[in-house]
């Protein structure tokens, strides 16, 4: 997104939290049991306009470069997750539940289950990555000084010979448990088959014509849910290609994700710039502004002194010693 994008949202945004406050100034009032349910409603919509513009703000507040419209998103950022915590615990007192049912309120606002997921600042992390560092360095540093365990006890040499012997042995041993099921298939099948010439078909009721069918199906259901957690975990594991469509999306996103780390690192450029626009401005205007302003209190001094001695002439003002000035 470009920064006239984030600006725009940034402008929505305030609109939309001057409609909420405009909404909450009802929530105030006295409610009687009877409009409980209208009030938990309304609560309940107010919650999720908020947990949107936490989402909002957080996303503004991540990307925006410039340092002073930073600072204000950031104050704006921690009210409106404070007041997320606070409707929070008056959703709980309404509701007399730390669980509640928002499926109406959702419908009705056009949002998603995702919506109610309540967002962690990203700055949590980001502006704590030195002391994750430190962390990592330390925990590093402990584990090089630990000595790894070694066992003292060592393996049997063996000869080629006698290894080959082993190998074999174990292979004719898999080879005929591998033979001895299908033997034991084989003459499971024949017997059932045997006792269906004997007997003639069985005829299933409705009931167990339907487990039947039940076992089937989800078995079917469950080899087809296994095969695709495998063919996932091998292709982000890397030992599968992507399909195309997958391939592109990632690109997509990784040129995104690239976006936003370079504008974090402009973000640091403009604060240090700042920053030192800062200092300099402070030393400018302490050279320019500073002797006048000197001046200039020295002169209500003065005439303070001077208006205070002609009210009362016994006016005697103790000075402190030169060491304590």
């Amino acid at each position: 997104m470009s920064e006239g994008a984030y600006q725009r949202l940034w402008d929505s945004s305030h609109v939309t939290l001057q409609e909420l406050l405009d909404q909450e100034q009802p929530l105030l009032e006295p409610v009687s049991p009877r409009e409980r349910q209208s009030f938990q409603y309304r609560l309940s919509s107010v919650y999720l306009c908020y947990l949107g513009l936490m989402r909002r703000f957080d996303t503004l507040y991540d990307q925006m470069v410039q340092p002073q419209k930073r600072r204000l998103l950031r104050r704006l950022l921690d009210s409106v997750a404070g007041r997320v915590l606070e409707l929070k615990d008056d959703l709980v007192r309404a509701d007399l539940s730390e669980y509640h049912c928002l499926d109406r309120v959702l419908q009705d606002l056009k949002l998603t289950p995702a919506d109610l997921e309540v967002p962690i600042p990203k700055y949590f992390l980001l502006e704590q990555s030195t002391i994750l560092k430190d962390r990592e360095l330390m925990l590093a540093e402990i584990l090089s000084r630990m000595k790894p365990v070694t066992s003292e006890v060592g393996f049997p040499e063996m000869h080629r010979t006698e290894a080959i012997i082993l190998l074999q042995r174990a292979e004719r041993a898999r080879q005929g448990r591998l033979r001895a099921t299908f033997m034991r298939e084989i003459r499971r099948e024949e017997e059932r088959d045997r006792k269906i010439r004997e007997d003639g078909w069985h005829k299933f009721d409705q009931d167990q014509a339907a487990v039947t069918i039940q076992k089937v199906w989800k078995g079917y259901l469950q080899r087809r849910r296994t095969q695709q957690d495998r063919r996932t975990e091998m292709e982000f594991i890397g030992m599968l290609p992507l399909p195309p469509n997958q391939v592109e999306n990632a690109g997509v996103m990784y040129q995104a994700s690239l976006r936003e780390d370079i504008r974090r690192v402009r973000q640091t450029e403009k604060e240090e710039e700042f920053q030192l626009a800062i200092e300099k401005t402070h030393d400018s205007i302490k050279e320019t502004e500073g002797p006048d302003m000197k001046e200039k209190l020295k002169e209500q001094i003065r005439q303070w002194f001077i208006e205070c001695q002609s009210v009362s002439p016994a006016f005697d003002p103790s000075f402190p010693p030169h060491r304590h000035v």
